[in-house]
């Protein structure tokens, strides 16, 4: 069993820290995506003027703390993307996209910036440590869950992070039977949006949180594939 108390907490800057261009909630658009563009992504679809204006009102909560992984001489978030957001655009309301860009400026204008300058973050060791914690998150009911699509490409990046399928089965409890519907599901879903449709409903394809996933798995219906052939699929 983890020590997770033995993980460090650090005061970061804000500004200092990454938002993940691993994080299922992203579009599967083929490249990687700016901080900006994250921020953007997040902020259309994913309540995150919400979650700034309670921020505003209500202080960052110190029971709310980021969970994050060393990269080289950054920090990156794995764990409070949305909330990360929401603070870096209190403290700068210039990277909201234009259509939201006077809300923040409203909410950035009723804060102290010096009371969420910087904030703690709990250091995983490392991604794979941060993944029974991720799974309990949102796949598990104790927040808003990710979406299908959302979910079948978090178990490909750990399978192709080195995680072997005995250790997702054994370690945290998913289902052989259950890894391969995802293995399955993120193939199919990845083949969809790479086909060239019109820019209307590419844009309806790649939208993770409303694409009806579980109903194309239906439709083309495959057989039963081993994870490590999917893994040859994934290249």
């Amino acid at each position: 069993m983890l020590d997770y108390a033995a993980w460090p907490s650090k005061r970061f800057a804000v500004t200092s820290l990454l938002l993940d261009t691993q994080n299922p909630r992203l579009p599967q658009s083929g490249g990687t995506s700016t901080q900006k563009q994250m921020i953007e992504e997040l902020v259309t679809h994913d309540a995150v003027f919400e979650l700034a204006k309670d921020i505003s009102t209500q202080g960052f909560f110190p029971t709310e703390i980021l969970l994050g992984v060393k990269d080289g001489d950054h920090v990156v978030i794995v764990e409070g993307n949305r909330r990360l957001a929401a603070l870096k655009l209190l403290i700068n309301p210039e990277l909201a996209p234009q259509t939201h860009l006077e809300k923040f400026r409203r909410l950035s204008e009723a804060i102290t910036p010096k009371s969420i300058e910087k904030v703690s973050v709990t250091l995983a060791p490392s991604r794979q440590a941060a993944t029974p914690i991720l799974l309990s998150r949102h796949i598990g009911t104790s927040v808003q869950a990710w979406s299908r699509p959302m979910q079948a490409r978090f178990y490909r990046q750990l399978l192709q992070q080195g995680v072997t399928p005995d250790t997702l089965v054994q370690t945290y409890g998913v289902s052989q039977a259950d890894l391969q519907k995802y293995v399955q599901a993120d193939a199919v879903y990845r083949l969809a949006c790479s086909l060239d449709f019109p820019e209307a409903v590419k844009a309806q394809v790649q939208d993770t949180r409303q694409f009806p996933l579980s109903t194309l798995e239906r439709l083309v219906d495959l057989p039963p594939v081993s994870v490590p052939g999917a893994m040859r699929v994934w290249g």
